[in-house]
């Protein structure tokens, strides 16, 4: 692509969105093969009971689901280094940051 259309995508919000969008787009896929894997959303749920994770459902089990599905940022980060898109990339650091409070709030003090 042309130096100067890429550079129109460079701003901190574009990478926010999209530091924000991916990991959530990541977590929803993997949601979706779990309950397809389980048979539908009502044996998922007691399979997460009969483990014990449904009772802490947002401290056990989503905060490290979370965490494992903003890795995606990293390479997004990346792609926009390589890109020269830097503002970008700051916005996907910020997101990433983000998602970082997110977790801990979710696993120490909720």
């Amino acid at each position: 692509m042309n130096k100067l259309v890429l550079k129109k995508y460079d701003k901190r919000w574009i990478g926010i969105t999209i530091g924000l969008v991916a990991p959530l787009l990541v977590l929803l896929v993997v949601f979706i093969l779990n309950v397809r894997k389980y048979g539908g959303m009502g044996n998922y749920i007691s399979y997460l009971e009969k483990v014990g994770l449904y009772i802490d459902f947002f401290g056990d089990f989503v905060s490290p689901q979370i965490s494992l599905c903003a890795i995606i940022n990293l390479g997004i980060f990346f792609l926009f280094i390589w890109k020269n898109l830097l503002r970008s990339a700051q916005g996907v650091i910020m997101a990433t940051l983000i998602y970082t409070m997110v977790v801990v709030i979710f696993k120490y003090i909720i």
